[in-house]
């Protein structure tokens, strides 16, 4: 089983969205501390999940996949509010 790969920064709100989705969801990741400032050439935006055949660089859409991986926690609610 391929373990997804979050890239991320302790700095960046944005990581730590993702992380806390993914902690939330007790789905099991790899993560690899980014210092934003100095980018790897793979990496253009942080974070970034890296899973088999596929990249997602929005918490959001990262959020998003890890409820559809674990729909009964409700992380997301399922309408808008107004």
């Amino acid at each position: 089983m391929v373990v997804p790969v979050l890239y991320s920064s302790s700095q960046c709100a944005h990581s730590l969205r993702a992380r806390l989705a993914l902690l939330y969801a007790r789905l099991r990741c790899e993560v690899r501390e980014i210092d934003p400032n100095s980018l790897l050439p793979q990496v253009t935006t942080l974070p970034l999940l890296q899973l088999p055949g596929r990249l997602i660089d929005d918490s959001r859409a990262i959020a998003h996949w890890t409820i559809s991986r674990r729909p009964e926690l409700a992380l997301w609610p399922d309408s808008r509010v107004r």
